[in-house]
């Protein structure tokens, strides 16, 4: 009997660790093994937003101290993920209300410890954001963004299709373990359908 109690005691309170470096890491610390992962399948999902953006957007409310997720790192002269090679051919777009530009998000994210970035992503659906796993998850800042606000289309102070903001944090433990570059990766789940005003 005392066996059976220990060893449930022991399963109750047995830490779960990745194994892969592509098993999906959760901010409620869940996690997903890529292996039994399913794939292929499609989902529908049929949701109402209940929270409508306003058609006339707005300006953000960014913090004064929130600096460019890129100044976290430590760059050094040699070439890395970061870097801008050969020529840098980037031009201001005036017009972010259009393809594919409305769908590049401005990130606002604050970490546990106060420390507020910017970053960008991709809204890849009506309610998923695609982006690089240090924009969501920092050990240095104490894991997992507690907030993240997301403008589509931002342009200089404006925000066209006003704000969505998480509900649900993803990387991948080659990330969120490992920090490496190779699995620099993360995805934000939104709190309301803002691609569907996107469009």
């Amino acid at each position: 009997m005392f066996g059976g109690v220990l060893f449930a005691f022991i399963i109750a309170n047995k830490d779960v660790y990745a194994q892969s470096d592509l098993d999906i890491v959760y901010d409620d610390g869940a996690i997903e093994e890529f292996f039994s992962q399913e794939k292929g399948v499609d989902i529908s999902i049929n949701a109402v937003d209940r929270n409508s953006v306003p058609e006339q957007g707005l300006i953000p409310d960014i913090p004064a101290d929130a600096k460019p997720i890129s100044d976290r790192e430590n760059f050094e002269s040699e070439v890395s993920t970061e870097s801008t090679i050969g020529s840098d051919d980037r031009k201001i777009v005036f017009d972010t209300t259009i393809n594919p530009y409305k769908k590049v998000v401005f990130l606002v994210m604050t970490f546990p410890n106060g420390v507020s970035y910017i970053g960008s992503g991709d809204l890849v659906s009506s309610d998923t954001v695609l982006t690089a796993g240090h924009c969501i998850y920092s050990k240095e800042d104490g894991g997992f963004a507690t907030t993240v606000a997301v403008y589509p289309g931002y342009n200089g102070n404006y925000a066209p299709y006003g704000v969505g903001y998480a509900k649900k944090l993803m990387t991948v433990s080659g990330w969120s373990d490992k920090k490496s570059s190779e699995h620099d990766i993360g995805a934000i789940k939104l709190d309301r359908n803002l691609g569907d005003s996107v469009g």
